[in-house]
């Protein structure tokens, strides 16, 4: 069950909304909705911040259901998680038309581009290592929430100017009973991730493609299509590339954690952070680690009037009652952590 905080009403908060932040340019564009950078004015916070924008029409036209119970479950956890390593959630307002998310701007990107800019489009082992060692601590944290992660991969990383990992994008997340590793999930993941087995579990089977895409550049049973890479997670062995080499230990785990049988699969976070891979790595002292890699901020070129407009909404299809939101409000008290929804 998800921990719960205690929140706090405050009348005298000042109402947020979009007259306090200023669009500058256009960071990504998803199924349902945009990010934006954007500058903060007129608040206690100040800087620049990533605005998550979701049309609200989008949670009638398509699967009301299933897209409202998703934003409002990212909402939730990022509401109560604190973790250096987990995007942090700011504010989180809305109009009429559509859901905002004030999130932590993380000026690095995503591991994505890290791995992409690489002199042989792959990650050295010891860099693999650190972010996977980040990466196994917030699923960890997760996990002792109650919370499915079920979307790991590499754009769903973003890195930190001090080139540490934050992970992003909980709007595929479940929240289930970390006791009961049977409980299936709500959502079923990108096919090219598809796991055999769909529970708390199968986020340490991400984990394992996670580690094989940052060592290899792909993704281990992958073929042309999303049919052929689903057959071949059923039916095909795990292959390890000839080039680039990794060390047995590094072998060992992958086969470990790719493994098809659950009964022998490597599942556990204990197990996991004590394979002999991670031996270097001090987990009490974990985010004092020195990241391998210190990214370098790209500069930003100018927006495109049509890239600082939101996304067309069809406002006849949302429902006069907006109660499905009315919890979707939210603001982090700067003094204490705290949030007030």
């Amino acid at each position: 069950m998800l921990v719960s905080t205690t929140s706090t009403k405050l009348n005298s908060t000042p109402e947020v909304g979009l007259h306090n932040f200023v669009k500058i340019r256009l960071l990504g564009l998803g199924t349902h909705g945009r990010v934006y950078l954007v500058k903060a004015k007129g608040l206690a916070l100040t800087g620049h911040f990533a605005m998550k924008v979701i049309s609200k029409s989008d949670s009638v036209r398509h699967d009301r259901v299933r897209l409202v119970h998703r934003t409002m479950t990212e909402r939730e956890v990022l509401a109560i998680a604190d973790h250096p390593f987990i995007v942090k959630l700011y504010y989180a307002f809305q109009t009429k038309r559509f859901l905002y998310m004030v999130l932590q701007h993380c000026e690095g990107g995503h591991l994505h581009q890290t791995i992409r800019i690489q002199t042989h489009g792959f990650l050295p082992e010891h860099v693999a290592r650190f972010y996977a060692a980040e990466v196994l601590v917030v699923l960890e944290y997760l996990h002792m929430m109650g919370v499915l992660y079920d979307d790991l991969k590499p754009k769903n990383i973003l890195l930190r100017a001090n080139g540490h990992i934050v992970l992003c994008d909980f709007d595929s997340s479940s929240i289930v009973n970390p006791m009961e590793h049977g409980a299936t999930a709500s959502s079923p993941g990108r096919r090219r991730r598809r796991r055999p087995w769909d529970c708390l579990a199968s986020d340490w089977w991400a984990f394992g493609v996670l580690l094989y895409q940052m060592l290899f550049a792909k993704t281990p049973f992958q073929g042309d299509n999303d049919e052929d890479t689903r057959q071949n997670i059923l039916h095909d062995d795990l292959v390890l590339p000839y080039t680039p080499t990794v060390s047995p230990a590094c072998r060992d785990l992958l086969f470990l954690l790719l493994d098809k049988n659950v009964r022998t699969r490597l599942k556990s976070n204990g197990a996991i952070k004590a394979h002999p891979f991670f031996q270097s790595i001090d987990w009490n002292r974990i985010q004092d680690q020195t990241p391998p890699l210190i990214p370098k901020a790209q500069p930003l070129a100018p927006a495109l009037k049509d890239q600082l407009e939101d996304p067309p909404c069809a406002c006849d299809l949302v429902a006069p009652d907006d109660q499905r939101f009315d919890a979707f409000n939210f603001t982090w008290r700067r003094t204490t952590g705290e949030f007030i929804s």
